[in-house]
């Protein structure tokens, strides 16, 4: 099994790099050198063993494990976002609380009133979410 400890900021250029097609206008874009660039998705490509990208004169294409891994780490990325965002609300006081059932493993909004000026959520409307 491939060493899936990823540094999320190379996760970002590789998924840039696949946007724009090419290593030199990702590298544009994230302010460092072409170079640094493609160490660090190459570094990418070796803990996974596979390559993510066919490297041309005329650019830089995904290959097929490629867009299917770029495309599953973009959800996940947008999971990831997602979660910090709600962090943050949260600590806010922004979020209604989550409660774990023990029975069944799986999280779900817990029923309170709301606080002055928070909208009152209808009953029922919870989604599960599971871990």
């Amino acid at each position: 099994m491939p060493d899936l400890a990823l540094d999320l900021r190379y996760l970002r250029y590789a998924m840039l790099v696949a946007e724009l097609g090419s290593f030199r206008r990702a590298a544009d874009v994230l302010n460092l050198s072409q170079s640094t660039v493609s160490r660090r998705i190459q570094l990418l490509e070796r803990r996974l063993g596979v390559p993510w990208f066919e490297r041309s004169r005329s650019g830089t294409r995904l290959t097929y494990a490629g867009e299917r891994f770029i495309l599953d780490a973009a959800v996940g990325a947008g999971h990831l976002h997602q979660a910090a965002s709600d962090l943050t609300l949260a600590q806010r006081g922004h979020l209604w609380p989550i409660s774990r059932s023990r029975a069944s493993g799986r999280l779900r909004g817990a029923e309170r009133s709301p606080r002055p000026g928070e909208p009152s959520a209808p009953k029922g409307q919870f989604d599960p979410i599971w871990i």
